[in-house]
């Protein structure tokens, strides 16, 4: 099966470089897993959905474009990702409060912060900061005003609506750079929570420019 998906994504890619296509088709998942692969075009690529069981993988179509951007394109990425699925509230909730207490310099509420996130699993921790690094993109994007290219579900768009302003050309590649940095030192051996904290801090830095 892996096989016959990789073969029809070479195929596609081909496809698109041959015909100039410039479509840039994104996963829809909704009922199951239904990706679609970037450069590929629209039409083509209807012609072979790659279903999966919706029972397994029913996500709402808002997180299945978030999901298909952060896998890249990536299949077995994308069913990672899914894994995690349920703790996206959560993790909305988490970034959300660090944005606001790293606004309002709360250093103790921050200090609560890295607490929880750094007892996490190694795994989950690792999922988190792969959502950071996603919402960045897309607060980042927001600000041109192109909904196509934005990928937020609706509690997401909200946030983005006052919050978007504060990703801006001066601070995005150091906020990228930070949650990459955090996501690379989780696989050594480190003290998690201050390396959170520490995470918070530039935070703090980073959104007041």
């Amino acid at each position: 099966f892996i096989q016959t998906f990789e073969r029809f994504v070479k195929e596609s890619y081909y496809k698109a470089a041959k015909n100039d296509v410039r479509d840039h088709v994104y996963s829809v998942i909704q009922c199951g897993i239904y990706i679609r692969v970037c450069h590929v075009h629209a039409k083509e690529f209807l012609r072979h959905p790659l279903r999966m069981s919706p029972a397994a993988y029913a996500v709402d179509e808002g997180m299945a474009r978030q999901l298909a951007r952060i896998a890249g394109g990536s299949y077995l990425k994308a069913l990672q990702l899914i894994n995690v699925n349920s703790d996206s509230h959560l993790f909305f909730d988490q970034f959300a409060l660090l944005m606001r207490k790293a606004y309002s310099r709360d250093l103790a509420a921050l200090k609560d912060w890295a607490d929880e996130i750094g007892s996490w699993g190694r795994e989950r921790q690792k999922a988190f900061l792969d959502y950071c690094q996603n919402m960045v993109r897309e607060n980042f994007i927001h600000n041109f005003h192109l909904s196509e290219l934005n990928f937020m579900n609706d509690q997401e768009a909200q946030f983005a609506v006052r919050f978007a302003r504060f990703v801006n050309e001066r601070n995005v590649k150091g906020f990228m750079e930070e949650f990459s940095r955090a996501q690379k030192e989780i696989n050594f051996n480190i003290n998690s929570r201050t390396m959170f904290f520490a995470l918070a801090l530039q935070c703090i830095l980073l959104i007041k420019r």
